[in-house]
């Protein structure tokens, strides 16, 4: 029986949980600074891991629009802004701290 060599990861297709999920810094769970990695929006299933629900889940959640935070469409893939997930995750990146607009008394 021939067998043959496992598929080659398409270059083009990353996991964006990739370097997050391995954190070798904090026994393979993400850190802060891991999470400030992330690209600007996630795709649906990367979201629900985020989340620690399943990809059917998360599809059923979105389908009946009850899912955590907004998701929007961009072509056929559901997206989620990375930084309101993190917020409903209590997470705030101190990057985003630094780059508010200075409140201004009025």
């Amino acid at each position: 029986m021939t067998e043959f060599p496992p598929a080659a990861s398409s270059p083009t297709l990353t996991d964006p949980l990739g370097p997050v999920a391995s954190a070798p810094s904090s026994g393979g769970r993400p850190t802060l600074a891991d999470l400030g990695q992330l690209p600007p929006t996630l795709d649906l299933p990367t979201a629900a891991r985020l989340l620690g629900i399943g990809r059917s889940t998360a599809y059923s959640l979105v389908r009946d629009d009850q899912f955590p935070c907004p998701t929007f469409k961009a072509g056929h893939q559901h997206r989620v802004a990375t930084a309101v997930l993190l917020r409903l995750l209590g997470l705030r990146l101190p990057e985003a701290e630094a780059s508010e607009p200075p409140h201004h008394a009025e």
